[in-house]
């Protein structure tokens, strides 16, 4: 799993790691060597000014519409909290969450029957909303939860849209990215059919240690 791990952050940040990349445990140390914080790996891309003053009036009005009036309709606030994620307005995001009477469950569905890391998978942000995805890893989201109909999981969706990062995350995570789902496909598939360069990449270096390490431990 170590090196499944180094060789997807690897992948995320260089683009050009293939499946011989790893042959030795020497290479594995020299390639952790440029890995010095995953945390840096894992970061969103910069709000454009017109996102960052929209972010601010979108939590003035809450604070008018709903917190000011004691008013906290369950289904609308959860619709709102995936739509911020899923523009990667985490700020606003957040406001939703830490206010205590709002009780986001970030395993629900919206109305459209996405999950917030379903969200985060999707956001037309390059590499996707990977900050807010961790988030939700870390507040306790399903990582393998699909969407309410096709059941279509987040590493799909990740791959499908090329959202690389968050693909990298929710690999090193633990999700299943080999699975196919109720259409037969997996993520390796929605990246190929797609052109998801990036995502094709990580994905095709995670299976070819995957299986490496299966073959290993004679799985």
């Amino acid at each position: 799993m170590k090196k499944i791990i180094t060789a997807i952050l690897l992948s995320t940040t260089t683009f050009i790691v293939n499946a011989d990349t790893l042959k030795t445990e020497t290479q594995v140390s020299k390639i952790e060597t440029t890995i010095k914080d995953q945390n840096q790996i894992f970061k969103n891309e910069p709000l454009s000014s017109t996102a960052i003053e929209f972010q601010k009036k979108s939590i003035e009005s809450m604070k008018l519409k709903y917190f000011d009036k004691n008013n906290y309709p369950k289904e609308e606030l959860h619709n709102l909290y995936v739509s911020f994620i899923s523009l990667g307005l985490n700020e606003a995001a957040d406001y939703l969450y830490n206010n205590k009477n709002v009780k986001i469950d970030v395993n629900e569905y919206n109305e459209n029957g996405f999950t917030p890391l379903m969200a985060a998978a999707m956001a037309p942000i390059k590499g996707g909303n990977v900050e807010y995805a961790k988030k939700l890893i870390d507040l306790g989201a399903d990582i393998n939860k699909g969407a309410k109909k096709t059941e279509i999981a987040p590493v799909s969706v990740a791959a499908n849209v090329n959202n690389y990062k968050v693909l990298s995350l929710l690999i090193v995570n633990g999700a299943l990215f080999m699975k196919a789902d109720k259409l037969e496909y997996r993520p390796i598939d929605y990246a190929t059919k797609n052109n998801s360069v990036e995502s094709a990449l990580i994905l095709k270096e995670a299976l070819s240690l995957k299986l490496k390490e299966m073959k290993q431990n004679k799985i």
